[in-house]
């Protein structure tokens, strides 16, 4: 019984220790959006007071925010806290 115990709680632990957190994907987050906006001239920032709690159903979800031309934008970025692989990108506001 103890062997199956300790067996559990190293299988759980290392489950755990697999997943990414909002900071080490944070890299990989600015790489994807930079992608996904096709090298046009856009500033942008990844606000982390915003998405710090942000990790729902093993996603980790980043708030976008930025300006381009005389316009700013607010979109979300939703990554894979498995892998920091990218799920979608959503644009929450723009004008």
């Amino acid at each position: 019984m103890r062997h199956l115990i300790l067996l559990m709680t190293l299988m759980t632990a290392a489950s755990f220790a697999s997943a990414h957190t909002v900071e080490s994907c944070l890299d990989t987050a600015h790489e994807h959006y930079e992608l996904s906006r096709n090298d046009r001239d856009v500033h942008f920032s990844i606000d982390l007071r915003n998405t710090a709690s942000n990790i729902v159903d093993n996603k980790l979800i980043y708030e976008v925010t930025g300006s381009e031309h005389s316009g700013w934008f607010m979109d979300r970025l939703v990554l894979n806290a498995e892998d920091c692989s990218l799920i979608s990108i959503q644009n929450v506001y723009s004008e």
